[in-house]
Parts: C-alpha cells; structure tokens; sequence
C-alpha cells in the first residue's frame, strides 16, 4: 500500500463525510430500518452475539475502500448513537511501518475535519520484554503497547452531534493488523449509563 495510495483514499473518506450526513454517510438518530433500507439487506450480517441493540454492516452509505466492517450501536428509543468501523488488515513488518504510517494518516485525516487530538497514547508496558523496534508489532499482538488517538467534544454545538471519537491501532500478528474507528454520538453516554444500571439490577 504506498503512502500516495493511502493519502488520496483517505482525503477521499474524510472530505468526503464533511459533506455527508456524518461519519461514512450515517446519522445519529438513524433507525435499523432507515440504516437498511440505505446499505441494503445483502449488506446487513448476523448480529445475533451483539444483542438487539446492535446491527453489523459490511458497507456504509458513504464506504471506504479501507473498511470492510461497521458496528452500528442503535438504542430503540434514540436511534443510531455509536459507529465502530473495522479496516481491511494491513501487511507490515515486525516494525509495524505501514500499520503505523496508516496511523498517523488517519490521524490527520481526522484533524483536518474535526480538530486537534485531545490525547494521543503510544506507549509499551513497563513490564513488557517486547521492548526492541522489530518487536513493535508484537506488543500490540500481546495487549502490552497501545496506539490510540481520542477526540473529546465537550462544548455545544458538536461536530455533527458526535461527542467523541477514537482511532487505535490492532496486530493479528507480527505481520497484519488494522485499525478501527469509533464514533460516539449525542447520548451514547446516558445509554451507557442506563445499560450498565439494567444489567446491575439483575446480580
């Protein structure tokens, strides 16, 4: 994948979305239905381990070539209030270079449209012995290194009603990884906060 390649595909998703409806073409608020009836029902995957509440999709109103997977968050009385977009899986080294490159791209991509990063984590567990560059990629495979880039919107009005959003690196392997993408919206915290007390009441 070469970094022209990557810069133009990905000036294409985000300028792309600035004119949309929102992130890859959806809305917050958007039913399951309304969701369907735009991606169509030969796009719509078996959710059933997610619960009702949640629909996978294998392409948006407005897709990308470098994602292959969306998890949509759908609250019955609210709508759509979160978006988790899965990329393709990307071949590197055991340095990570094209997975990081891919990163950071998408990392100013995201800045272009939104902002400056409110916190950036890039960083290996103290503990960690996967602490050589050629072992960059294993430490993510190993959960010990993180590569995560978080957006906070606390003031009114919000970029199309998202409240935050966060990008993070994943390894397969020494040799493949990907990144997923996350949109949380405008009442995603207060369903949150209602899912975790329903299931409380239940210990």
């Amino acid at each position: 994948m070469s970094t022209q390649r990557i810069s133009l595909s990905l000036y294409c998703l985000f300028v792309g979305s600035a004119f949309a409806a929102g992130p890859f073409g959806f809305e917050r608020g958007m039913t399951k239905e309304q969701v369907v009836k735009l991606v169509g029902q030969g796009a719509v995957k078996d959710s059933d381990v997610y619960g009702d509440d949640v629909l996978e999709v294998a392409t948006a109103p407005d897709p990308h070539p470098d994602f292959e997977d969306y998890l949509l968050v759908i609250s019955p009385k609210q709508g759509l209030l979160k978006i988790i977009a899965s990329g393709k899986k990307v071949r590197t080294t055991r340095y990570g270079d094209d997975l990081h490159d891919l990163f950071l791209e998408t990392t100013a991509a995201l800045v272009n449209i939104y902002g400056p990063v409110t916190n950036t984590f890039d960083f290996l567990a103290s503990d960690s012995t996967w602490d050589e560059p050629q072992d960059w990629m294993m430490g993510l495979v190993k959960g010990e290194r993180r590569l995560i880039s978080f957006w906070v919107f606390k003031t009114t009005p919000r970029p199309k009603h998202i409240c935050g959003i966060t990008l993070e690196a994943h390894a397969l392997s020494m040799e493949k990884g990907f990144l997923t993408l996350r949109y949380e919206f405008e009442g995603s915290l207060e369903y949150d906060a209602a899912k975790k007390a329903k299931t409380g009441r239940v210990l």
